[in-house]
């Protein structure tokens, strides 16, 4: 019982971190939704110690590294998000972190027990996480990388779907050039020829 009270309250502050992120997106200001996140990762940090606490030692079976692994991303997204605003990150981190959460705790436990405690095989088991953690991590950072360039590609980067300057809204204010020089964003006929050191 204590687990799922665990479980719904991680899930209601990931819940509320995900809603917070959407509504701040476009101000990129991600205080409150971190904080939430921070919240819940808490909760899910007690989750995973009750997960991989055993009585002869460490439990790595598949909930418990589930469990471990959606914390590691999370707390992951949560620093990124602390020294770059990266909305769509954790509007897509969150997600796929609480699902992992719930299919980890609806499957049920290995009933394989350690035959001795070794901590070096248990370093090497945790190292081998924290690897799988860190590349879920730079996958979803990929992904959001590929849709920016293929959004950058397709002049579709302002919330109206077009870059501004390629919808005629620049006008004519100029442009600073590479020397301190300004010209026009939308040259005339003598400008166009004309060479800028």
């Amino acid at each position: 019982m204590k687990t799922v009270l665990l479980a719904v309250a991680t899930l209601s502050f990931y819940t509320l971190a995900l809603i917070l992120t959407a509504i701040a997106a476009r101000r990129r200001a991600l205080g409150g939704a971190v904080f939430a996140g921070a919240l819940g990762l808490l909760l899910h940090g007690v989750l995973v110690v009750q997960a991989l606490l055993d009585d002869g030692g460490l439990r790595f079976d598949l909930p418990a590294s589930l469990l471990l692994i959606a914390w590691l991303v999370m707390l992951g997204c949560l620093v990124l998000a602390l020294f770059q605003a990266l909305p769509a990150l954790l509007l897509i981190g969150i997600p796929v972190i609480a699902l992992t959460v719930v299919t980890a705790l609806g499957l049920p436990p290995a009933a394989v027990d350690p035959l001795h405690p070794d901590p070096w095989l248990d370093a090497h088991v945790l190292l081998a996480v924290l690897a799988y953690a860190s590349l879920s991590v730079a996958c979803l950072l990929a992904v959001l990388l590929a849709i920016a360039d293929h959004r950058l590609h397709s002049h579709r980067l302002g919330p109206r779907g077009r870059v501004a300057a390629a919808a005629g809204n620049a006008g004519d204010r100029p442009v600073p050039h590479h020397r301190g020089r300004f010209r026009s964003a939308h040259p005339g006929p003598a400008q166009r020829f004309r060479l800028h050191p």
